[in-house]
């Protein structure tokens, strides 16, 4: 492993994704491929499969907003497969540090815990859709709840405030 992919966090080394995925295409990797498995209690889960020359290896990963930091709040669902595929790709490179990515996020705070009573949302795009209730227009909403961490899909109207849940 390239020592420019060690990261040393409070006294301890851990190995940086890119460093794993770089010996991986280095020593015979063919495939990375990853499936959702669900979510349950707020957490996100993948399961990752990399096969390459040394066989195949099988990696579990979850992320939720109680385990990343706040910057990664937004990219929650991404992060639960890089930790899935971190975890697969430590076994395939026989790498036995802990990934930086598959670290938790920091210590609970009051900042934090307003943090995630704030909504994650893409931005709202005006629906061709008519409000059910008195036929205005609608703005679609879809985002991931920082608070619950679970996706939500709506439908709000511009003119009566009416609005109708997707599931």
């Amino acid at each position: 492993m390239d020592k420019k992919y060690i990261q040393n966090i409070s006294g301890k080394d851990f190995v940086q994704y890119a460093g794993l995925l770089d010996d991986f295409h280095k020593t015979g990797g063919k495939s990375i491929k990853t499936k959702m498995i669900g979510y349950e209690n707020g957490l996100y889960i993948f399961k990752a499969v990399v096969d390459g020359e040394k066989g195949t290896f099988h990696g579990y990963g979850d992320a939720g907003v109680d385990n990343v930091n706040k910057m990664i709040v937004p990219h929650v669902l991404r992060m639960a497969e890089t930790r899935a595929k971190a975890r697969a790709l430590r076994d395939y490179c026989n790498v036995d540090m802990c990934s930086v990515e598959e670290l938790g996020g920091e210590k609970k705070s009051k900042e934090k815990a307003m943090y995630r009573t704030a909504t994650i949302e893409a931005a709202p795009v005006v629906s061709d859709k008519k409000c059910s209730k008195c036929g205005g227009d609608v703005i679609e909403r879809k985002g991931i709840s920082a608070k619950t961490g679970k996706p939500y899909h709506s439908l709000n109207c511009v003119k009566c405030k009416n609005v109708e849940w997707i599931n």
